[in-house]
């Protein structure tokens, strides 16, 4: 790992990693066990961890919907929330920073890392492909059925509105999620190898959206095969601008 000037102020320990089974791992934000004295609760629809237990300080509650009262947790009682790749998951993303708001402490933050699913492209090349054709109808479709899924920008608004302070949005190193190796840094290659795999086992499913638009299922399973080939051409060079959006409680 690289770390440019705009990281240089990360600590020696951001860039350590373990290995486990012959395979390294990163050890970025694994703080429930190097900070036994904290207490974390984690919610979604489903546990991740499907091979090894968490640690005893971190508690998973499966099957909350964030959008339904906290009753799980007392209101003032969290020091730090945070919601990560959840553009698509809520119909009301302003009730849950609402519950979140309620929940801090006072002095407690909330933070975002989500990515602007309307995909950039600066070179044209992303014009005409199926790949657009996918994101377009998939937006179409969520608001068929009443969800916006271009929620990522309006997230800072949002946190003001409930009333947190020092809120802050920006941009990680552009471009952020580049959607295959097309850019010319080894570290932007790199990123844009995971997010090619990450976003070809996704699509299918998010494709369901695309269905939502008035795609038969013959049409989505055709467009799908079109935007995996777009995905493996170079020449499309496209990505996602991923933001962190963050705010205190006063």
């Amino acid at each position: 790992m690289e770390t440019s000037s705009e990281a240089s102020n990360i600590g020696e320990a951001m860039l350590n990693s373990v290995e486990d089974d012959g395979r390294t791992y990163h050890t970025y934000k694994a703080g429930t066990e190097q900070h036994p004295s904290t207490r974390v609760t984690a919610i979604d629809i489903s546990s991740i961890h499907t091979s090894r237990p968490p640690p005893e300080n971190c508690i998973f509650l499966p099957c909350i919907d964030a959008e339904d009262p906290w009753t799980f947790l007392p209101p003032g009682t969290l020091d730090y929330i945070h919601l990560r790749y959840v553009t698509t998951c809520f119909n009301s993303p302003s009730t849950v920073i609402r519950q979140a708001f309620d929940h801090l402490a006072p002095g407690g933050w909330i933070e975002f890392q989500d990515s602007d699913l309307n995909m950039r492209c600066e070179d044209n090349t992303l014009s005409g492909t199926a790949l657009e054709r996918w994101l377009r109808l998939s937006v179409e479709g969520a608001k068929n059925v009443g969800r916006d899924i271009l929620v990522t920008r309006r997230y800072k608004d949002w946190l003001v509105e409930a009333g947190f302070v020092d809120v802050e949005e920006r941009e990680v190193n552009r471009p952020s999620m580049p959607i295959n190796a097309w850019p010319e840094t080894e570290e932007h290659k790199a990123i844009g190898d995971i997010a090619r795999v990450t976003i070809g086992t996704g699509i299918a499913g998010a494709g369901k959206y695309a269905k939502l638009a008035g795609l038969s299922g013959e049409e989505l399973r055709r467009l799908v095969k079109q935007v995996m080939e777009d995905l493996e051409n170079p020449e499309i060079r496209a990505y996602y601008a991923v933001y962190c959006v963050y705010g205190r409680k006063p």
